[in-house]
């Protein structure tokens, strides 16, 4: 029985990877692997649970919300402890630190 033996190493059919950009590579599975690999990562984290992504929505609002509201508070507290420096009011002064003890340090 008769069988083919390549003369060069490679041989013409392993060197037409080398001379032929088309033909597929080895490095060619490792955007499937990774897509894979980012697909099972998203599906672990809850990526895919609706519910999930809606209360991660309504934790951000919230959280939203609460920035607002303590910029809101942040606002108040200068102005009137501008309005209470401006008439040196030392007295008006310690109630504002009384109703907004998180300012005191400022």
């Amino acid at each position: 029985m008769a069988t083919w033996q390549p003369s060069n190493g490679a041989g013409f059919l392993g060197s037409i990877g080398l001379n032929n950009s088309n033909a597929p590579q080895a490095s060619d599975a490792n955007f499937v692997v990774d897509s894979i690999n980012r697909s099972n990562e998203i599906a672990r984290t809850g990526g895919n649970n609706i519910l999930l992504q809606g209360l991660q929505g309504l934790k951000e609002i919230k959280d939203t919300i609460g920035e607002y509201q303590a910029q809101e508070r942040l606002g108040e507290f200068q102005k009137a402890w501008g309005e209470a420096y401006a008439n040196s009011d030392r007295d008006g002064m310690r109630k504002l630190l009384a109703t907004y003890p998180e300012y005191a340090q400022a």
